[in-house]
């Protein structure tokens, strides 16, 4: 089959993933389009070694030369704003389409039933977004019945699991990963560390992510006292060799994070690390509770259960050891590709036809933003009451109004509360 991708860019996890799954993927032809131009062009470069023609930025012409080539289109999907006008703009040509959404669709960018209804299979990266508290059991019926589970998954290091769980001399090395932004961590995410750092002094937090993401933290370290124990290590490459080196790996998100796959945590379980998340959203189906690792209902459990685990290497190595074979089995690799390549051959089998996606889209820019907003936040945008909001719509990115609003200014109807 020839396949068609689409996707806003190939960073992150979203990156890995695609280039590994298309690297491995050699029973069909796959070719690649960038919306935008890359930052980083490691993942570009793989898919170009592997001969995938990657197109970066196409005109008109060659996009829909491109989808006429294609059996079936794939759209990676996580409300970008530039996806939003390349949607807008689909030629209406007989197509099958395939949503691979890499947003939960609980929260914002909330994944509507009215949008997904428009493609012919719908790729959902984690189980929790069956659980789409916007839905009706009509909507949870349709997305089992016409969805798959395919993860965003790349491949993991899996690297040898560390020999030595016992008490670190000089410090415990508890580590992160990932998305530093309020969007995405716990609002209460640096008290928490402050409470564990004055029940275990040599408690030292390792925050591997962009630095440009975590101000905020470094400012919140600073006035409780605890930049010391703080460490912000920015973007790092070799992540396998840090998670080796750390005792916990503690991730608790927002509630209203858009997380589904996070290789972050499938990494560091996959070295044999003892992981501590909150009991929500995509989190409690990567982890089994006390079994393969720790799921707190509230910040004083995630506090003790870091505690919990500093003072007892037996316990690491317990939960470490499990979690490992978890992630072997559940989030083995080459079985993710061949569902990949069942869900492709199951879009194969459908007659091609014209979608009505502006109906699911709307007509201007604000109801394309608009589009994956829940009725709340929606009123709360129209009526300008935008510090309501919650952190996600605040955000330099991540489909945030302010993202939004440097493709399409006109959206924007206050600045002032913006900048």
């Amino acid at each position: 089959m020839n396949i068609l991708h689409v996707t806003a860019h190939m960073g992150g996890g979203v990156g890995n993933a695609l280039s590994s799954i298309l690297c491995e993927d050699l029973d069909n032809s796959a070719h690649v389009i960038l919306l935008e131009e890359p930052d980083k062009l490691t993942y570009v470069n793989r898919l170009v070694d592997a001969h995938i023609n990657v197109y970066i930025k196409p005109n008109n012409e060659a996009v829909y030369n491109e989808i006429k080539w294609a059996d079936i289109v794939v759209i990676h999907w996580w409300h970008h704003p530039v996806m939003c006008k390349f949607l807008y703009e689909f030629p209406d040509i007989p197509v099958r389409l395939v949503l691979w959404s890499h947003v939960s669709g609980c929260n914002y960018p909330f994944l509507s039933f009215e949008f997904m209804n428009i493609f012919d299979l719908v790729l959902f990266t984690s189980p929790c977004s069956y659980d789409n508290p916007y839905w009706t059991k009509e909507h949870k019926e349709w997305a089992k019945k016409n969805g798959e589970i395919v993860y965003g998954l790349g491949k993991l290091s899996c690297v040898d699991i560390p020999k030595e769980y016992s008490i670190p001399r000089e410090e415990y090395k508890i580590g992160y990963s990932g998305t530093l932004n309020k969007a995405k961590l716990h609002p209460d995410f640096m008290l928490m560390c402050k409470q564990i750092i004055e029940n275990q002094p040599k408690a030292h937090f390792y925050l591997l992510g962009d630095f440009n993401e975590a101000n905020w933290l470094d400012e919140e370290a600073k006035r409780m006292g605890i930049s010391n124990n703080i460490h912000l290590m920015g973007y790092v490459h070799n992540v396998a060799e840090w998670l080796l080196d750390f005792d916990v790996f503690g991730y608790p998100l927002n509630v209203d994070n858009y997380a589904t796959t996070e290789n972050a945590v499938l990494e560091a379980m996959s070295v044999g690390l003892p992981v501590v998340m909150m009991n929500q959203g995509t989190e409690k189906y990567i982890v089994v509770d006390k079994v393969s690792g720790i799921l707190a209902n509230n910040s004083e459990e995630y506090v003790r259960a870091i505690v919990s685990l500093l003072i007892d290497p037996t316990k690491r190595k317990e939960l470490g050891t499990n979690a490992r074979k978890r992630i072997m089995e559940e989030y083995n690799f080459r079985n993710n590709v061949e569902k990949y390549r069942k869900c492709m051959k199951r879009v194969y089998s459908k007659k091609p036809d014209c979608k009505k996606i502006k109906q699911a889209l709307g007509n201007t820019p604000l109801e394309w933003m608009l589009s994956a907003t829940s009725t709340k936040d929606k009123k709360l945008i129209l009526t300008n009451n935008l510090d309501s909001l919650p952190h996600i719509f605040h955000e330099q990115n991540k489909s945030s109004l302010k993202h939004f609003g440097r493709y399409y200014p006109e959206i924007i109807s206050n600045k002032n509360k913006l900048d």
